[in-house]
């Protein structure tokens, strides 16, 4: 893995290629089993808790989906969205669980409460906080019914909806994953140029 030193904070930090550069290509057949299994997990979980789910995964797109730097982005996002959660008198956790998996980490919770009310602390979440432009928050209603989000995403690179984008591949996967590396770095090393 490459490094770079911080001269300011005498610092060695990973390079901007390196936030990829430990991860494992998974294939596209893995992501869509994983996509399968993890719909199935949704729907055994909103029956046998009868209560509304919190799915959190990364936005990342391309083969690599999890590294050193992703899982560190994923357990921020996990920080977070408990914060937010435990904020709340009126929301009961009844389970959940993290699933760190190489196509990509995954959180589930069960609550009882305001599926609606959640939705938006959590849309709140993924439009403002500084690595947010990378989370994947779902809530499903105990019917297993996903909620839509009022506004489209923005696409990390232009002002366009981010689904019209990926559909036509408006960007290269190496445009992408420069972004989501500059966008990591500067969060987490925020004096590096």
């Amino acid at each position: 893995m490459l490094h770079t030193t911080n001269q300011k904070k005498c610092l060695t930090v990973p390079s901007i290629t390196s936030v990829f550069d430990d991860g494992y290509p998974v294939s596209l057949a893995a992501m869509l089993n994983r996509r399968e299994t993890r719909v199935k997990q949704q729907e055994a979980w909103c029956h046998l808790y009868r209560s509304a789910l919190l799915s959190f995964t990364l936005n990342i797109p391309g083969p690599i989906k999890t590294s050193t730097m992703l899982r560190r982005v994923f357990q921020e996002g996990c920080r977070i969205i408990h914060e937010n959660l435990c904020a709340l008198d009126s929301l009961v956790i009844v389970a959940d669980e993290t699933l760190p998996l190489a196509t990509g980490d995954e959180y589930l919770c069960a609550f009882h409460g305001d599926p609606s009310l959640i939705k938006k602390r959590m849309m709140s979440i993924e439009e403002h906080h500084p690595l947010g432009r990378l989370f994947d928050i779902d809530i499903l209603l105990p019917s297993g019914e996903k909620l839509s989000r009022p506004r489209y995403r923005r696409c990390l690179l232009c002002d366009e909806q981010a689904q019209a984008c990926a559909r036509s591949r408006a960007h290269t996967l190496d445009e992408l994953q420069t972004a989501i590396s500059h966008l990591i770095m500067a969060n987490y090393y925020p004096g590096l140029k």
